[in-house]
């Protein structure tokens, strides 16, 4: 995918958004290259750190190229799991507007709700990185495509407390929307 969008949306609503194709693990990879970039960091970090990440092991100098797309959520609780925004870098603010310090439950979008308390459970049950590319409608925009991963992070006592999310939306060419269509 070449083309990032720059379009700020006035609400979320105005977004409608198609099924999602999930990927886990090392399937992740190959989808778009700062996915990709993001799952090698984080697969790397998760090796230094023993296999139960925590907040203190990402560096964001490390990935400063991607520092607009990420976004942590910390879970407030897990039973149930209740999400809330800790951090939204400057591209997922300018399509989803600030979400900082928001509950997840709070959003706008309720598929959104929806889908990412999906993908964050799903990451959490794995202890694996997952990858949900969406594709999206939008008054200005014919198509275009919303790639997240979702990869979970520990506290001292090895339970999840954050979700490290990196999310890219960007335009559709015609050659990718019918890429992604025989895809599903």
């Amino acid at each position: 995918m070449q083309s990032s969008l720059h379009t700020t949306f006035s609400k979320t609503g105005d977004v409608e958004f198609g099924d999602p194709i999930i990927y886990r693990g090392q399937d992740v990879k190959g989808h778009h290259g700062g996915v990709d970039a993001l799952y090698d960091y984080y697969i790397s970090v998760k090796a230094r750190a023993g296999g139960r990440p925590q907040r203190r092991h990402i560096h964001p100098a490390d990935f400063k190229t991607y520092l607009p797309n990420i976004v942590l959520i910390n879970i407030d609780t897990l039973d149930p799991l209740v999400l809330r925004v800790r951090l939204a870098g400057t591209h997922v603010s300018s399509v989803y507007g600030e979400i900082t310090g928001d509950l997840i439950e709070n959003l706008s979008n309720t598929a959104a709700i929806d889908r990412i308390n999906r993908m964050s459970a799903l990451s959490i049950e794995t202890d694996q990185p997952i990858l949900c590319i969406t594709p999206g409608l939008a008054p200005d925009i014919k198509h275009l495509i919303a790639v997240a991963m979702y990869a979970p992070l520990y506290d001292d006592a090895g339970t999840p407390n954050m979700i490290f999310t990196a999310v890219f939306v960007e335009k559709l060419s015609a050659e990718q929307q019918i890429a992604m269509m025989s895809r599903s």
